[in-house]
Formats: C-alpha cells, sequence, structure tokens
C-alpha cells in the first residue's frame, strides 16, 4: 500500500484525530490533509512532470509532513536534505538531481544566491520580500487550505532520495524505493505493536532515515506526533513527553547520555508513562542501559542496527535479553545478515568479519553514482564497513568501522572530509585529525594543525569549517603545532 493512500485512510477514519502536537498548536488528520491537496495544488500549477525532482528541506515541523505527501502526490520524487548541509552541497545536490523545485523553510532558501540553473520554482515557509523573477516563488503561510486535489492524481513514484555525508566530501543520494520503505514501516509497527493510540517524540531529523520512518509509521497507524520539540531545550523536550503523553521515544544514545547524566531525576519522573524507549542510529555503553533500566524500570528498551542505505536490518529488546546488552540483536523477518572475514569466506560464531545486508530493506543504489553503487551493493548484500560477529544464538554485536568513518551525535562524519577542508585553506602545511570520547556526542573532533603564518588562527579555521562542513564535523579543539 502507498504512503498516499495511508494518509487517506487515517484523514477517512480519524479525521479529527490530533496527528500533530507542534508547540500550542494542534494539527488534526483533516489538518494534514487539507495542507497537502494546497501544497499538491501550488506544486501542479508550475507544470511539473512524473518523476521530477522536489528539494525539501525543512526541520521537524509540520510543513515538512505535508510537503512529502504533497510532492508524492503530484508523481514526483522527495529529495530530502538536512538544513544543516553546506550551501555549496546544497548546490551540488540540486545539480545532481536536477531538481526542479525546493520546498523548505525561508531562512535556508536565503542562502541560495545561484539557484537559476537549477529550480523552476520554490515553496517556503514562512514570506519575506524578494525581487527574483526567475522563478516562481509561493509562501505557505499565506495558501488557503484547499479540501480537495485538483489535478491528475498520479501514481505514487517508486523511489525517494535521501542524501547523507559522503567519504570525499560530496553528498551521496540513497534512492529507496516504496518498497524498502513499506517494509521498514511494517516492521516498525510489527515489532512495538505499535496502533492509533501511541503518541511519538521524535528526536531525529525527518530528513534522516530514522526519523523519516518514524513520521510515516505514525501517519499509517493513525497516531500522533509532536514537532518542533528540540533535545537541547531539556525543559520543554520532557515536559513535552510527559504533558502529551508520549508513549515511544526513539532517540540517539548520545542524547540520552547527555539526559540521564544531567537530568536523571527528571528523566524518571517524565519519561516513566512511556512505553519504550529505541536507542539507533549510533553505539551505546552498557552503564547508560543499566541507569535506563533503573530509573524506568517498567519502560521497555529496544536497540536497533540500519543504515540509510538498509534501514531497519536487526531489533533488539535488552530487558528481555539482558545477557547481551550491548549487542544489535538479530535480523528482522526476511533480512540476512552475512559476516564475511579476510579470506572472503562466512564467518564462523565468535569470528569477526564486515557485516552484508540483503533483503526488502536494502536500498536500491545511490542517485546518478553507477560505480559507487556496484562497489557496495553486491552479490552478497550491502557491503556495510561495519565489524563484528554473531554468537552462537545468532545475535550481532558490533565491534569497529572498517573505514575511518565515524558517530557524532547519529551522524556520519569521515575525518578525512575534515581534513581536506582545512587543508584547502592557504597557509596550512598540514592537518591531523584524532577522534577523543566525548560524554555527550559519543565522539568529538580534535584538530592539530601545522601552518605557515600566525595570521591562521583558531577563529579563522573554525569560520572556513562552519561554511563548508555540516555542524556535527567542526572541530571542538584546535591546537598549532
Amino acid at each position: 500500500m502507498r504512503m498516499i493512500s495511508f494518509l487517506k485512510k487515517s484523514f477517512d477514519y480519524f479525521p479529527d484525530k490530533i496527528a500533530i502536537y507542534e508547540a500550542e498548536n494542534v494539527w488534526r488528520y483533516q489538518d494534514i490533509y487539507e495542507m497537502t491537496n494546497t501544497v499538491a495544488n501550488v506544486i501542479y500549477s508550475t507544470q511539473v512532470r512524473k518523476n521530477d525532482r522536489i528539494c525539501i528541506c525543512f526541520t521537524n515541523v509540520v510543513e515538512f509532513i505535508f510537503s512529502y505527501f504533497a510532492v508524492l502526490k503530484v508523481g514526483c520524487i522527495p529529495v530530502l536534505v538536512s538544513v544543516n548541509t553546506p550551501v555549496d552541497k546544497i548546490y551540488h545536490i540540486l545539480q545532481e538531481t536536477s531538481a526542479v523545485g525546493f520546498v523548505g523553510h525561508s531562512w535556508v532558501f536565503r542562502l541560495i544566491s545561484d539557484t537559476k540553473k537549477t529550480l523552476q520554482f520554490a515553496i517556503l515557509d514562512k514570506y519575506f520580500h524578494t525581487k527574483r523573477n526567475d522563478f516562481k516563488i509561493f509562501f505557505i503561510d499565506q495558501l488557503k487550505p484547499d479540501p480537495e486535489f485538483s489535478g491528475v492524481e498520479y501514481n505514487e513514484p517508486e523511489k525517494i532520495c535521501l542524501y547523507t555525508s559522503g567519504s570525499t566530501g560530496k553528498p551521496k543520494g540513497v534512492v529507496l524505493t516504496s518498497s524498502n520503505i513499506d517494509y521498514s514501516t511494517s516492521t516498525i509497527i510489527n515489532y512495538l505493536k505499535l496502533n492509533e493510540k501511541d503518541c511519538t517524540l521524535v528526536s531525529m531529523p525527518f530528513s534522516h532515515c530514522a526519523g523519516l520512518l518514524y513520521m510515516l509509521v505514525h501517519v499509517r497507524i493513525a497516531g500522533s506526533l509532536i514537532t518542533g520539540e528540540s533535545a537541547s531545550m531539556p525543559g520543554s523536550f520532557l515536559t513535552a513527553i510527559y504533558n502529551k503523553g508520549v508513549t515511544n521515544l526513539p532517540v540517539i544514545p548520545s542524547l540520552m547520555n547527555l539526559y540521564v547524566k544531567n537530568f536523571k531525576k527528571e528523566i524518571a519522573h517524565y519519561c516513566s508513562k512511556l512505553k519504550y524507549i529505541e536507542l539507533s542510529s549510533e553505539p551505546y555503553n552498557q552503564l547508560l542501559i543499566n541507569t535506563l533500566t533503573d530509573i524506568l524500570p517498567t519502560v521497555k528498551l529496544f536497540n536497533t542496527y540500519g543504515l540509510t542505505e538498509a534501514p531497519r536490518a536487526t531489533y533488539h529488546n535488552v530487558k528481555k535479553d539482558s545477557n547481551a546488552i550491548i549487542s544489535v540483536g538479530k535480523p528482522n523477518s526476511q533480512v540476512n545478515i552475512t559476516i564475511i572475514n579476510s579470506q572472503n569466506k562466512p564467518c564462523q560464531a565468535g569470528e569477526t568479519g564486515e557485516l552484508f545486508i540483503s533483503g526488502p530493506n536494502v536500498a536500491h543504489g545511490y542517485w546518478n553514482k553507477p560505480e559507487t553503487t556496484n562497489k557496495v551493493f553486491t552479490k552478497l548484500g550491502f557491503k556495510t564497513g561495519d565489524m563484528g560477529y554473531k554468537d552462537h544464538l545468532g545475535r550481532i554485536f558490533l565491534t569497529k568501522r572498517v573505514d575511518e568513518m565515524i558517530k557524532i551525535g547519529g551522524e556520519n562524519v569521515y575525518p578525512d572530509e575534515i581534513r581536506q577542508v582545512i587543508n584547502s585553506i592557504s597557509g596550512v602545511e598540514n592537518v591531523q585529525i584524532h577522534t577523543v570520547d566525548d560524554a555527550i556526542y559519543g565522539k568529538a573532533i580534535h584538530v592539530y594543525v601545522k601552518r605557515h603564518t600566525e595570521a591562521i588562527t583558531e577563529k579563522h579555521l573554525l569560520k572556513y569549517c562552519r561554511k563548508y562542513l555540516e555542524k556535527n564535523k567542526i572541530p571542538t579543539m584546535i591546537e598549532f603545532l
């Protein structure tokens, strides 16, 4: 079943049910459905063609949700981009996908000064004065909700595109099919036993695979979702969990580490009504699990493993299998994980090798990158770059990465990209990148720089890094040798 059909079904059965809590505002399923039609009508009026690409660049706000469904409704392919993506990388994405439209925050669009070659229109959340006449600009806050879609409703596109960090510095567009999305959302619903009475606060970005899947899951079950809450504001974040009756909290371990370290008593109170906490997107330690088990004895804890290229590969009921707390569990139904050793043979129990994933969750490949696709989407399955082993019960344990890639705040970071950016600065002779443990984000980047001149300062380097690197890749310490 297609995602648009799920939205229509939720609207038909629960039109007055609250779909979204956002700050002091609430959005019913009828509101979401009408705004989906409204934005779809605007996109259709620009004379887009089936399978045209449209870039969506929002934070976790309600505009992301109805814009995503609107793009699907007109038969176009959503290209999801994080708002933290540097401007030059947004240019690259727009050009690589030949995107005809940009739907996102006005403040992001202001940063894009030269889109004439790529875009035909933009749909922005809030009005701002602009003199641009080279293409059409629409403002969502000026649109009147439309209960019906007036265009020709095409079949939903067979794929979407999510952009992730690449090892070369250029982002890669992962192509997920509708079958991948259908499998992954069904899997989440089944093992967590979700229904229309559930309410979830998602801290991961909707532009990230994990956040997107949770958004789609709750539309599919006609559940409720809380948007607009920032984890950097612990007071309102925890209060929303308690006051809005949140039952489910998917979260990255580094955020829970931060909260448990600084707000242990508050976690015990405000999270006491949760059904479960799901930890994903990065490793965690046994101390975190022990602490959560102690302060939240009735809350279930799940650990999952997957990548944008192969989401929802495993899940692990941590409290039910406390003998393997740091395991990522066993493969989900229909998913196969093969571990291959250095002799290119399947590993025995306890033997470490590289994980290859095959099954209905594995993506179609990378957008417009056939060589890269062929290297990692192999006959054995998707070559993950993750090293690990299975025990005699088939439980999977991760150990390290094949390459330098690390996780910071749940996002992929390649140290070589940071090295290349700083090395490109005139006056820099050499750069060494080191990672250190960090209590908040799991890992942090420390940089050692050899320079030709003292005119190269820490302030100068950080300003340059902020221009060309995502927030989680910016060094937390710079030392000159």
